[in-house]
């Protein structure tokens, strides 16, 4: 976070150019004020830099929280031509969540199959500089004329980045798929 306030308080002047987009529950509830806009049926108001304390507070907070500036106009085209940012449907949710963790499960049984044939991972003296992939190992050729034309040092310190990875990815999808579908059978 700290680094984040630095790119803004650096590269941008979030008081003048940034304004907070918040969705109104009706369309209707936005039509008296300014600074407002509808797209679909949901109606957002553009929230400016508050003057009041109490509101400044809770607006640079989330400022700060929201790395990807996801709902806030920045005043740069590319950026505010994709805000607000579109909520997915519960299908579209559970599908891309299923999609994350079968490909996080993919990923970690084909590293596991690699660390598992390869003896660096294994012997305490092997050198990380051996051949690649190790002559023991029981791979398919075509996977291993691929694997080959890999320096081993980069493969030997890529798998474990790749697994961490694939644990954070399947980390963050597979606990909500259940909570999304409970939610959407109102439960």
């Amino acid at each position: 976070m700290i680094q984040w306030s630095f790119v803004l308080l650096v590269c941008y002047d979030p008081r003048t150019i940034f304004n907070r987009l918040r969705q109104h529950q009706t369309p209707d509830a936005a039509k008296n004020e300014g600074n407002q806009y509808i797209e679909g049926e949901l109606a957002y108001h553009q929230e400016p830099y508050p003057i009041a304390l109490s509101q400044r507070i809770p607006w640079v907070l989330t400022l700060l929280i929201s790395l990807r500036l996801a709902n806030w106009k920045t005043g740069e085209a590319s950026h505010d031509r994709k805000q607000p940012v579109k909520p997915l449907t519960r299908t579209a949710f559970c599908r891309h969540a299923v999609y994350l963790a079968v490909q996080s499960f993919i990923i970690l049984d084909i590293t596991s199959i690699l660390v598992k044939e390869d003896p660096y991972f294994h012997i305490p003296n092997a050198s990380i500089h051996s051949t690649w992939p190790p002559p023991s190992a029981e791979l398919p050729q075509c996977l291993v004329s691929v694997l080959s034309v890999i320096p081993p040092q980069l493969m030997r310190t890529a798998i474990p980045a790749i697994q961490a990875y694939a644990l954070i990815t399947q980390g963050g999808s597979l606990p909500t798929i259940p909570i999304v579908m409970l939610s959407g059978l109102g439960l």
